[in-house]
């Protein structure tokens, strides 16, 4: 038998998952009728999961609306959720929000018609630190898109559903002895 080592994550996200959903670093955006840098440094993925925490514990909580590309925002758009997100943390640095996917998002992430989250901040939210640059403390919304501002984040999923059953595994042989240390047979 050839023992392998499959290094790839999970297909698609389940009903509920968490997701990396915004990306650390200066990332240029557009504030009005001026450009600023949003700094997303470690203090803002703090002061944004510690506020979402606040507001999710409200037990009239529902939940942030997660559309496509910001569309909701459009009152000649639709407003369908593709999720919901109901939680956020900081992990290392990271923020991460935990999601409720509708068949409608699990559907358009599972088909990769949507790879990318998109962050919302209001303008009422953001600390000025001078010279262009601002910082958010709050999340104010999320929406799915294939082309993020805020370049670098991980894609939701990096396979379509199904391709596990066409993709060929890593075939690669691990040693013997570390196989045995492991308790596994070749």
């Amino acid at each position: 038998m050839n023992t392998q080592i499959l290094n790839r994550e999970s297909i698609a996200p389940r009903s509920s998952s968490w997701q990396q959903i915004e990306v650390v670093g200066d990332h240029p955006a557009r504030l009005g009728d001026r450009e600023v840098t949003q700094v997303i440094d470690g203090e803002a993925v703090a002061a944004m999961a510690r506020e979402f925490r606040t507001r999710a514990a409200d037990p009239d909580f529902d939940g942030v609306l997660v559309d496509a590309d910001h569309l909701s925002h459009d009152s000649t758009q639709r407003t369908e959720a593709y999720a919901w997100l109901m939680n956020a943390e900081d992990r290392e640095g990271q923020l991460w929000g935990l999601l409720e996917w509708t068949d409608l998002g699990a559907r358009a992430v599972n088909g990769c018609t949507y790879k990318y989250f998109s962050t919302e901040y209001d303008a009422g939210d953001l600390t000025d630190l001078g010279g262009g640059r601002v910082r958010p403390k709050r999340l104010a919304g999320l929406a799915l898109t294939n082309r993020p501002n805020n370049r670098g984040g991980r894609p939701i999923t990096n396979r379509k559903a199904g391709e596990a059953e066409h993709t060929q595994p890593n075939k690669t042989t691990m040693n013997k002895s570390a196989l045995e240390k492991l308790g596994l047979d070749e």
